[in-house]
């Protein structure tokens, strides 16, 4: 299906070789270094830990470059297996496709300056670096970090307006088939990872911060932030959790009705007498049918990606108590 690409697709999402992925993240990872080697305190920050605070928007950066494909190949499966059950033509299809994904060109660039600008703003403010190469260096690393966060976000909601489109459209929806909507499900449950990936990305680095892990308000802050991944997981499905009930609702309200009108003529039948033997067999059906209704699954996800998400959340909660043993044990 060709449908509109934005700069974040053709640019950030585009797939790379393996060479490129490498020898950007060796050029974002060496720069802080080499910064630090040219201003001669390369020393010092290798024997305090601090380096690595350094490293910190380098390495949100690779990430941000490394998972943005992913995300681009969730929402064409998503449109591919929403397709076949959408009633509408593949002319009307290309064209909500192509409306619902389409973000200006002007957008993305204010999204990123907007990011970059804060970037800028909070190295500035809370730096206590001097004028020197490893503060031009993390100038630029920060706002371009800012930039692809503010960017990321304004294309992922694009993307999330096209599912809400998608899902308000007339289809053909089988309460006992939920796997044209699996695909919504398997993003969303990237996107939680993805979430995941950064909250551990940040404990590892303030980790090693003296005492950091000691303080109430680290806790304060990352112990919610440890439940937001779920959150993410559940409401990014929960119009397509909607669309799924609505339609398992109307189902058993048409078997209900049917059920109502078998058991009035079984009564008539019973009234006057006469043989109740295909009544009774289509009510004994009915009933059958409504209880697997009833059953039905309207979330579109299943229990490994329930466990995948439990196991991933294990992760940097074990960072952050591993972290916090380390600094009882050794303050």
């Amino acid at each position: 299906m060709d449908s509109y690409y934005s700069l974040f697709d053709r640019i950030i999402s585009r797939p790379r070789s393996l060479w490129l992925t490498l020898g950007i993240t060796l050029l974002l990872v060496l720069a802080p270094l080499a910064a630090a080697y040219a201003d001669g305190v390369l020393s010092e920050l290798l024997s305090n830990g601090s380096w690595r605070a350094f490293l910190v928007p380098s390495i949100v950066i690779i990430y941000i470059l490394l998972v943005a494909p992913r995300l681009a190949h969730t929402e064409d499966r998503i449109y591919n297996s929403i397709r076949p059950i959408l009633l509408i033509d593949d002319k009307a299809f290309e064209q909500l496709v192509e409306k619902d994904t389409y973000i200006s060109l002007r957008t993305e660039l204010l999204a990123f300056v907007a990011g970059a600008v804060l970037g800028l703003l909070l190295v500035t403010t809370n730096s206590d670096l001097s004028i020197s190469w490893l503060m031009l260096v993390m100038t630029i690393t920060s706002a371009c970090m800012y930039g692809l966060l503010f960017w990321t976000i304004s294309v992922s909601v694009a993307g999330a307006k096209l599912n809400n489109t998608l899902l308000r459209q007339p289809m053909k929806i089988d309460p006992f088939d939920i796997t044209p909507f699996e695909a919504i499900g398997r993003q969303s449950l990237l996107i939680a990872l993805i979430f995941i990936g950064g909250i551990t990305l940040s404990l590892v680095m303030i980790g090693f911060r003296p005492g950091v892990l000691l303080r109430p308000e680290t806790w304060v802050v990352y112990v919610p932030m440890l439940l937001v991944p779920f959150v993410i997981f559940f409401f990014s499905m929960y119009p397509t959790h909607r669309v799924l009930a609505i339609a398992k609702f109307d189902e058993i309200v048409a078997v209900q009705g049917h059920l109502q009108r078998r058991f009035r003529g079984l009564l008539q039948c019973l009234d006057e007498q006469t043989d109740t033997t295909n009544l009774s067999a289509e009510i004994n059906a009915l009933v059958a049918y409504e209880d697997q209704l009833q059953s039905a699954r309207t979330w579109p996800y299943n229990t490994r990606m329930l466990r995948t998400l439990f196991f991933s959340v294990l992760i940097p909660a074990s960072a952050v108590a591993g972290r916090a043993i380390v600094s009882i044990m050794f303050s």
